[in-house]
Order: structure tokens, then sequence, then C-alpha cells
């Protein structure tokens, strides 16, 4: 097992490259949610290459990435918004929307992406 980059890891997806994000919730406080990013190695290990990408948003609680491997949303339960990201080639995780979208639905829990990545 490895310890996570951030506080409260709650969800996860993997990249194209190897890759495996998290977001973390950070036990709901407004602003500390963030997501982390890895580099998965053949033997199994992990390497942290982005700890703790700030959303700023609270209760960053699911993770899901396109199919291009390009960009990764969290949706922060507390804060009823979508935050995204954009993947570097390296995997590395930056901040593209603290608030991408805003649900009027209390609680923005599961997301999935269409299979062409189009929808969320």
């Amino acid at each position: 097992s490895y310890p996570s980059a951030g506080s409260t890891p709650f969800g996860f997806a993997f990249g194209l490259r190897d890759e495996l994000f998290v977001s973390e919730a950070a036990g709901a406080p407004a602003g500390l949610s963030a997501a982390s990013s890895y580099q998965l190695a053949a033997n199994g290990t992990l390497t942290t290459v982005t700890a703790s990408a700030p959303t700023t948003q609270a209760a960053a609680c699911w993770l899901v990435v396109t199919g291009n491997g390009r960009y990764a949303f969290t949706a922060n339960a507390a804060s009823d918004s979508i935050s995204s990201f954009a993947i570097d080639q390296d995997g590395s995780l930056t901040l593209v929307a603290a608030q991408a979208a805003h649900s009027t639905a209390a609680h923005t829990t599961d997301m999935a992406l269409s299979r062409n990545s189009q929808f969320l």
C-alpha cells in the first residue's frame, strides 16, 4: 500500500500512460479539496507526479479522465461543482477551471463520460 499525497483520497481513474489520478475530499472543508497524480511502474510501484493540485472547492469525491487522456474532472460534492484539470504528457495535473460547471442539484456526485468523451 502507498500513502496518498493528499487528505482523504476518495475517487480514482487511470490514464492512458500508466497514470493513476486520485480525487482528495480533504474531509470536505471549503477550499481544501485537490487531485493528485501518480505514475505506475511495471513492477507495481507508484511515484507521485502531482501532489495535491487544489480545486479550491469542497469535497472532491469523484474523478474521471477523458478518453484521449488530456483532461480530468472532479465532482466536488460539498460545492455542487465540477473542476477541470489538464493532464500533461508526464501525467502532471494543472487546474483549468475551479468551477468548470455548477450543479443546481444538491451534492454533485458520481460522474461518467460518454464513449467519445463529448458529454459528462
